[in-house]
């Protein structure tokens, strides 16, 4: 009896326990929650109603003594440079209009100070040593032709928003209307590391952030931080700047229900940030409508570019430069193994930082822009099999008449217009996918041949009928002849068609006909 006392006993204190351990377990959460965000709400009403001027309403700004421009390069986990046809570095992004004089983006680098350069480092070895004041291009713009330029040294300022695009979908393609729709999930975030100018101090929003969000124990222990997750409300009573401030070129509506902004602050200390910088990111969830200019001319064997393009929506390109992080094209990569658009196949991508100047800027002034170009080719074999390959059956009816009797007017005549008519039908059915064109597409031309082709025997029922009467033989040679070269050349008029596309578009002609022109 005692000994049951004794477990029951045992198992009550270790039920009273297990019940003390989770509830201080559950406090010390409770505790870790309620410190985080006093910490974050602390620090939003720190910088709101701090007197420091560099604290609001100012981007955080870089200072650089260089020739006012990059390499065109990308992030593939490294950076790697693009090159040209011939082997040449391209000019990249340029920031300085002292710059913009004398080059323009996209044009290659034949030699810098009488070097050929074929790397980063080459180049970054001449452009930014200490020794070099004057750099001396060759280059060779985008129409061909061969220049020489100087740039001096000189000082350039901005500020730097990167950028991350993190999902991307295109749900819906109108080639009638001209536009592309497109699901997006976006970053943007800027830095505040040192003060303008400065190599050594931190930024003063920093050292605020440091106070209020950043633990650094004594016994040497790693530093804790606190990671603010603000509201839109909060954003902006702690008087931070936005990171996203830009505008979608040619934009045609945007859901304004479906748009969500994320915002994210985050501080880094050493050991996880060498630079002891604060993070103010802002990722956006939203769907967008572009216009895009579509060449249809080898419509249905065409190739299509989706663009989408943002620009700054305030500064110049010597005020702010966004710069596309390695995570933009690892999107990008995953996105193109994807089969998930109706009617296309995904060929190719490219990122590139342009200049942008709208309509209603100054002449000679430009913002910063960053272009997301996708390439898709469109999947043929609806158009072959469900209207080429109808037509030429239907233009086989048509021709069969030279089979019939020449006598048979009637017969003939039948079969002929009933042809024709089933054409138009389907051109219906082609030009309700197509807006109204200045120029024929590949179908349209193969459907106009085919009207040509199909009131043919009509015509030659009726001369043979004719001739019956007034010259057998003659009537005879002309019934030979078409059930010869009749309906034979016009499948040749086809191929020519297609052919003479292929030569004449060949960059926008699908994979289908692109290899009957050498390149």
């Amino acid at each position: 009896m005692r000994s049951n006392s004794k477990n029951y006993l045992k198992k009550l204190f270790f039920l009273l326990f297990l019940i003390s351990f989770q509830n201080i377990t559950f406090a010390e959460e409770n505790f870790f929650e309620e410190d985080e965000i006093v910490a974050c709400s602390n620090f939003y009403t720190s910088i709101k109603k701090s007197d420091d001027p560099r604290v609001k309403n100012l981007w955080p700004r870089f200072y650089y003594n260089d020739f006012g421009f990059y390499l065109k390069v990308y992030d593939d986990g490294d950076w790697k440079p693009y090159i040209d046809q011939n082997g040449n570095l391209l000019v990249g992004e340029v920031y300085s209009y002292k710059a913009l004089e004398k080059l323009k983006p996209g044009d290659s680098i034949i030699n810098v100070n009488g070097e050929k350069l074929t790397s980063i480092e080459q180049f970054n070895l001449i452009a930014y040593s200490d020794d070099t004041k004057i750099l001396t291009l060759d280059l060779i713009n985008q129409n061909g032709e061969q220049y020489e330029v100087k740039l001096d040294k000189h000082s350039t300022s901005y500020t730097l928003i990167d950028y991350s695009l993190k999902d991307i979908y295109i749900s819906d393609i109108n080639i009638k209307k001209g536009t592309a729709t497109l699901s997006l999930k976006e970053a943007f975030q800027y830095n505040y590391d040192l003060e303008d100018n400065d190599t050594e101090n931190n930024h003063a929003i920093f050292k605020i952030a440091k106070k209020y969000l950043v633990s650094v124990p004594k016994d040497g222990k790693k530093p804790f931080m606190h990671i603010c997750s603000p509201t839109k409300e909060e954003f902006k009573y702690s008087g931070l700047l936005d990171p996203i401030d830009n505008v979608t070129v040619r934009l045609v509506s945007s859901d304004k229900d479906l748009i969500q902004n994320v915002y994210k602050i985050t501080p880094y200390v050493a050991p996880f940030n060498d630079y002891n910088n604060l993070r103010v990111e802002n990722t956006r969830t939203s769907v967008q409508t572009v216009r895009n200019q579509f060449n249809l001319r080898s419509f249905p064997f065409d190739k299509q570019i989706i663009k989408y393009q943002f620009a700054d929506s305030t500064f110049e390109m010597t005020d702010r430069l966004f710069w596309p992080q390695t995570f933009t094209r690892k999107t990008l990569e995953e996105f193109m193994k994807l089969d998930d658009i109706s009617g296309w196949h995904k060929n190719k991508y490219e990122v590139n930082r342009i200049l942008y100047r709208d309509t209603v800027d100054v002449p000679g002034q430009y913002r910063d822009a960053l272009s997301i170009e996708i390439e898709l080719e469109r999947k043929h074999g609806y158009y072959i099999f469900k209207v080429i390959l109808p037509i030429i059956l239907i233009l086989s009816v048509c021709w069969s008449v030279v089979w019939v009797d020449p006598r048979e007017l009637e017969a003939r005549l039948t079969i002929t217009i009933v042809c024709l008519l089933s054409l138009i039908a389907y051109n219906f059915v082609i030009d309700a996918e197509l807006p109204k064109l200045e120029y024929l597409t590949v179908l349209d031309w193969i459907v106009l041949i085919s009207y040509v082709y199909a009131t043919v025997p009509n015509f030659l029922s009726i001369i043979s009928f004719r001739l019956q009467k007034t010259d057998l033989s003659l009537s005879n040679k002309l019934e030979v002849i078409s059930k010869r070269y009749g309906l034979s050349s016009y499948v040749l008029s086809i191929f020519i068609i297609v052919w003479i596309n292929a030569f004449s578009n060949p960059d926008n002609s699908s994979s289908l006909i692109s290899w009957m022109v050498p390149r």
